[in-house]
């Protein structure tokens, strides 16, 4: 699954076919077998690639995200607040 999430995005940056495809998949695969350290990257990436469904793939990603971060520790907790690759808010 994060090899799909890495690829698709690797794709998408050399602006070669396939990438949804695969992203999708590996949030599909994701929610399927409960791996929310990978389904909330997996949809948050999903969200930019099938437009069409971008709104409850962003949803997803901030609900499964707010679960995972509350089990969190403190150092994670703050590190995952003042990270740029952590979403805040809505979208």
């Amino acid at each position: 699954m994060k090899s799909g999430i890495v690829l698709g995005v690797a794709l998408l940056a050399a602006g070669q076919e396939g990438a949804r495809e695969l992203v999708v998949a590996a949030a599909v695969d994701a929610e399927k077998y409960e791996l929310d350290s990978l389904n909330w990257v997996a949809a948050r990436v999903a969200a930019d690639l099938d437009h069409d469904r971008a709104e409850e793939y962003r949803f997803r990603s901030r609900q499964v995200l707010h679960a995972v971060l509350r089990h969190a520790d403190p150092c994670v907790m703050r590190i995952a607040h003042e990270s740029p690759w952590v979403p805040v808010g809505p979208g």
